[in-house]
């Protein structure tokens, strides 16, 4: 049933009635709560798993876990900014492969590696630009546009490799992103802490992070406090694309070869840690903080599972499972801050 002109007016006022320093006082004190929640978690869940494997604490197994989750938080660190600026980008994954045969393609030109990634991320740029292009000067919605255009970049993917097999590398410059160590820490891992800690940054202390929040907690508000919505969705999309290709460059190195289905179904698991992080699907709020332990509770309940020998399929319903509960209480917290 349709809500007339004076319900409306009547749930606005109704909105309008607690201060705006109280609601920001209310969502700040809910999301420091929120990450304690998700950090006790995450210990209970490490904990029941150390008590079952006697393997799951070993220093080779974290190294493990650790490089295997750094391809998720680096996707979900770009994601969360996505998101909390009200909007999606369905199309990151197919920019992953796009940027992996990229990638390789100019390794095999005998290219040195600063020019090997600068090429990888030129092709992330241009996928983020197209999208912009469709969502902000198409005004398409960005859910629609992005899975069109997640087609477009993994057929071109496809059409690009052909019926070519790319050859398998083990010893060159590139193998350093996935196999490097610094003082004993996998690259991966460093290259995941570095991302986060910067989007952390970005979206802490800087004016771009804080119109991420004003635009996604009211695109109309934030336009009449002069910010560009369209130059900052322009910036986001663009980020995004970014993320892909260093995603890209990381599971090239990783497989040792770029495929043009690599990323397929990253989509959902990406998006499944940002929300269960505290990340609000309608925008306006949300922790890359939280996004990482998102992110560590998924591949601490996959990285146990394994050792355990639970079936991939439980392992996928668990996922679903934690998926549903992370979204049934991001709307219940949306309820609660509207009362």
């Amino acid at each position: 049933m349709e809500k007339n002109g004076s319900d409306v007016t009547s749930n606005a006022n109704t909105r309008t009635k607690v201060p705006l320093i109280t609601r920001i006082r209310q969502s700040y004190v809910f999301g420091r709560f929120e990450l304690v929640g998700l950090a006790i978690a995450l210990v209970a869940l490490g904990t029941v798993f150390t008590l079952l494997s006697p393997y799951f604490m070993t220093s080779g197994n974290l190294k493990a876990l650790g490089v295997a989750i750094s391809l998720t938080a680096i996707l979900a660190a770009a994601q969360t900014v996505v998101i909390i600026s009200g909007s999606i980008d369905l199309s990151f994954a197919s920019v992953l492969a796009l940027s992996g045969i990229a990638a390789q393609k100019i390794l095999t030109l005998g290219a040195p590696l600063p020019i090997i990634i600068v090429g990888a991320l030129l092709v992330g740029v241009a996928c983020g630009l197209i999208n912009a292009a469709i969502c902000v000067a198409g005004r398409v919605n960005p859910l629609i546009a992005t899975i069109g255009t997640g087609f477009a970049f993994r057929g071109l993917a496809f059409i690009w490799l052909g019926y070519e097999t790319l050859p398998y590398f083990d010893s060159t410059s590139l193998n350093f992103i996935a196999n490097g160590r610094i003082y004993g820490i996998p690259f991966p891992v460093i290259l995941c802490i570095t991302v986060i800690m910067g989007i952390w940054i970005l979206l802490q202390f800087t004016s771009f992070g804080s119109r991420v929040y004003a635009v996604g907690g009211s695109e109309i508000a934030a336009r009449l406090a002069g910010v560009s919505v369209s130059r900052l969705r322009v910036k986001i999309f663009v980020l995004s694309g970014l993320s892909g290709a260093v995603g890209g460059l990381l599971l090239t190195s990783l497989n040792g070869n770029a495929f043009p289905d690599a990323g397929t179904g990253d989509e959902l698991r990406v998006i499944a840690a940002v929300i269960l992080g505290g990340t609000a699907l309608m925008g306006g709020r949300g922790s890359v903080i939280g996004t990482a332990l998102g992110v560590l509770i998924l591949g601490v309940l996959a990285n146990g599972m394994n050792l355990l020998g639970v079936s991939p399929f439980w392992q996928v319903f668990f996922s679903g499972v934690i998926l549903i509960l992370a979204v049934v209480v991001d709307e219940q917290r949306r309820q609660a801050e509207q009362r």
